[in-house]
């Protein structure tokens, strides 16, 4: 009978450690992050893409991202889906940010110890004399 039982709880801490193992085990599939478009003007949206490739497990993808640069922005939603399904081996998904340019300059987005997108040039807004002029042709070259 002792016999037995050690034999059965060998085996259910050979499956235990197992599970355990597939449960932590490092997603082999791959995730890259992408800012778009390159250049925006003041006003206008950026969107971040988290392209993910299976097999990967599920996961609650980050709410916000630490953005580095000269430019600023402001958070306008995301992300999208809010919780990511474990995902099969050639399968893929993409969760979605959106975020509006506010201030000039250039911006990337990412964690407090790493970039994870490209960077994206925010242009100023013209000024209504800027645009009058450019109605009327003054400074362009010809």
């Amino acid at each position: 009978m002792k016999k037995k039982l050690s034999i059965v709880l060998s085996l259910l801490f050979v499956i235990g450690a197992i599970g355990i193992a597939f449960i932590t085990s490092t997603p082999g599939g791959s995730s890259t992050y992408s800012a778009t478009p390159a250049t925006v003007k003041v006003g206008e949206f950026i969107t971040i893409t988290n392209h993910i490739t299976g097999p990967w497990l599920g996961y609650t993808p980050r709410q916000d991202f630490t953005i580095y640069g000269t430019g600023g922005v402001v958070k306008i939603s995301g992300p999208k889906p809010s919780v990511v399904p474990t995902i099969d081996g050639g399968e893929s998904i993409d969760v979605v940010w959106t975020y509006k340019a506010i201030c000039a300059g250039s911006v990337a987005f990412g964690s407090d110890d790493m970039i994870y997108t490209n960077y994206v040039d925010i242009l100023p807004k013209p000024t209504p004399m800027q645009q009058f002029m450019n109605i009327l042709g003054f400074g362009k070259k010809k």
